[in-house]
């Protein structure tokens, strides 16, 4: 594992405020394989950290002039860290990474780390991190760019763009800490629920189908990565982290240009969103579902930010618990298979064979919960292909299957090396081809193609943006006969004359 190097640096000693709440000493949990599948985890909770002894302390404090050592010494409330003008108060016990100075260094957040600069497009990092503390990435940017200001209790992330500076943070249990951290700094209190992403361009069609090998890794590889594996490795699909409370990689290359980029060269995609972890006591026990439903709602706005198209599946990342946790786990992943439905896409699970994926497949069927599209199975038995013995033949038959066979491990093609896990995948889902925008409000879904038939859904206001695959021939509305079938945001018929075609039967589109 890559290993940071502490940023030497002159420290102002200041009046004590008194020791900031959720002040850990540095440390990480790397918890062994559990259920076949690794977990990596640091100190996000007080509970969960690992105190490190006081001569692993002193390699990772930075370097202090006499003076200010003497200060320190006998002040150990915080010290002051400046960037660009601006000046954060931060708990002594944290560690200073110099991103020029650092090039390669993996920017993480499960650890008690400010880093300031440019994360590398090139970052060391482990394949596989889960879980998120304190920590916060101090960049530069444009001066003149919008200040924004807000912070997001489902990925419990902070975000802020100031003068000069970009932060991202996370926290655990301590967003009050990062509060004053920015307050100290002279910057504007972050503000619940920021505006809701841009939405991007759709990706091609199709991205997210694929038959054959696949990796996945923390943080999305460069461009130049990219091209040297597509044209010198096995592999054609990259699992990648679009989000999520317990994604602790920062992903600078991950964008919709990278993607479009990517997906012109035959890259496929599997995204993957890192939400609460049941194996870390975060599934709360009469609101689990909530949770599941708030996940799903977060991982569907990311997907329209990055321009995954309707249908397209969006994979949760539950890792391998105990079977005192199944309910929970089970509420949850249910929750977040209705509301990605409800919202337009295919809900995909990843999770460790004898976990995740025998609960799932225990309940396959039986109507209690609502099943997901994918499975994505964590089994390290190093066989490419998707046969399981938990999983009976029928079970997400006809390509709606995963396998990460392999894990945490290292290899290199054309000169250029990444830590990753070894994928096989089988999925070919409905494509949605073609979007258009509703020209009335409350305009009613249909199971057939006429007015009188069962109504199965309402859309919202005008403008509501629907996929659509196929047109036919139904019962006349206003002389216009073309009845459209959506896929997205439900399933069902709606006359041409209510949506934005330009004409019926709209262009490209193919007859049902």
């Amino acid at each position: 594992m890559h290993r940071d190097v502490t940023l030497p640096l002159v420290i102002t000693a200041k009046p004590v405020m008194g020791p900031l709440p959720g002040g850990n000493v540095p440390g990480s949990i790397i918890r062994p394989a559990q259920d076949r599948c690794e977990l990596r985890r640091g100190p996000a909770k007080r509970w969960r950290a690992v105190p490190a002894g006081m001569a692993i302390m002193g390699l990772l404090l930075p370097a202090l002039h006499p003076g200010a050592a003497a200060a320190a010494e006998a002040d150990p409330g915080f010290r002051l860290v400046t960037y660009r003008g601006y000046s954060f108060r931060v708990p002594p016990s944290w560690r200073v990474v110099s991103l020029g100075q650092h090039q390669r260094t993996c920017v993480r957040f499960d650890r008690h780390v400010v880093y300031l600069g440019t994360p590398s497009r090139n970052q060391a990092c482990p394949s596989r991190i889960l879980g998120t503390t304190e920590a916060m990435l101090v960049e530069p940017a444009s001066r003149h760019a919008a200040h924004v200001s807000g912070w997001n209790p489902v990925r419990r992330q902070v975000n802020v763009i100031a003068r000069g500076i970009r932060i991202t943070a996370t926290f655990g249990t301590h967003r009050s800490q990062i509060d004053r951290i920015l307050a100290g700094a002279g910057l504007p209190r972050p503000a619940k629920d920021p505006p809701a992403a841009q939405r991007a361009p759709w990706l091609p069609a199709g991205v997210t189908n694929y038959h054959g090998r696949g990796f996945d890794t923390c943080t999305a590889p460069s461009e130049a990565v990219m091209h040297t594996w597509r044209v010198h490795s096995p592999y054609a699909a990259i699992g990648i982290h679009i989000g999520g409370s317990d994604a602790a990689c920062s992903q600078r290359n991950l964008t919709p240009a990278w993607l479009r980029h990517e997906a012109a060269q035959g890259w496929h995609f599997i995204p993957l969103y890192v939400g609460p972890q049941a194996a870390f006591g975060e599934l709360r026990k009469n609101s689990s579902a909530r949770q599941g439903t708030a996940a799903a709602t977060d991982a569907a706005r990311q997907a329209q930010r990055l321009g995954f198209r309707p249908l397209s599946p969006i994979y949760y990342d539950m890792e391998g618990y105990r079977h005192r946790q199944s309910i929970r786990v089970l509420r949850f992943l249910s929750a977040w298979t209705r509301r990605l439905h409800a919202l337009g896409y295919s809900a995909g699970v990843y999770s460790s064979s004898s976990s995740g994926v025998a609960d799932l497949a225990r309940q396959y069927g039986r109507g209690a919960s609502t099943r997901p599209d994918v499975i994505y199975d964590a089994l390290w038995n190093r066989r490419a292909n998707t046969f399981d013995s938990v999983l009976s033949p029928g079970q997400w038959a006809n390509h709606h299957r995963l396998h990460q066979y392999r894990g945490d491990i290292t290899r290199t093609y054309g000169g250029v090396k990444l830590h990753i896990d070894q994928d096989f995948m089988n999925v070919r889902l409905p494509v949605a081809r073609h979007a258009y925008q509703t020209v009335v409000a409350g305009l009613r879904v249909h199971k057939a193609t006429r007015a009188s038939a069962e109504t199965v859904a309402i859309l919202g206001v005008t403008g509501s943006r629907v996929a659509v695959d196929c047109y036919t021939p139904g019962r006349t509305v206003s002389g216009d006969s073309t009845w459209y079938h959506l896929v997205a945001p439900h399933t069902g018929y709606v006359a041409g004359y209510y949506l934005s075609t330009g004409r019926d039967p709209a262009a490209g589109i193919r007859r049902c």
